[in-house]
């Protein structure tokens, strides 16, 4: 009875050894050991080709067929409330930018001194 090797039987079935191994260990794939060496029947490497073809043929996917959005009432609502919330976004930056720039003139940086000052005092202590 003619049978391979592992080696044989991942080129044969176009897989890695350790794949083979592990066909073999889940019984998907039988093999006997002779000597230390596992032989893989001619007819199991034939049976395991014959299955995995079966189990790879890709079914096709099904055809996605995208909804027309339907003008309705409810859509309409929608669509006016998306552009109201747009329009309040832009209200929110214009007031955002005029705001920072107010607070943080860019002539003259905020002053600090007294804040790094009592930082230091409070993790080093008060010089005396």
């Amino acid at each position: 009875m003619a049978s391979y090797t592992i080696r044989e039987a991942a080129k044969a079935t176009g897989v890695s050894e350790g794949t083979v191994r592990r066909l073999i260990k889940i019984g998907k794939l039988s093999a006997e050991k002779e000597k230390g060496v596992y032989r893989i029947p001619v007819e199991a490497v034939q049976s395991y080709l014959a299955d995995k073809g079966k189990s790879e043929t890709k079914a096709e996917a099904p055809k996605v067929i995208k909804p027309k959005p339907v003008d309705d009432k409810l859509y309409q609502e929608m669509k006016d409330r998306i552009s109201f919330l747009e329009e309040e976004l832009k209200n929110c930056r214009s007031l955002v930018e005029k705001l920072t720039s107010k607070a943080f003139p860019e002539d003259k940086p905020p002053d600090n001194r007294g804040a790094v000052k009592r930082m230091v005092e409070w993790f080093v202590g008060k010089k005396e």
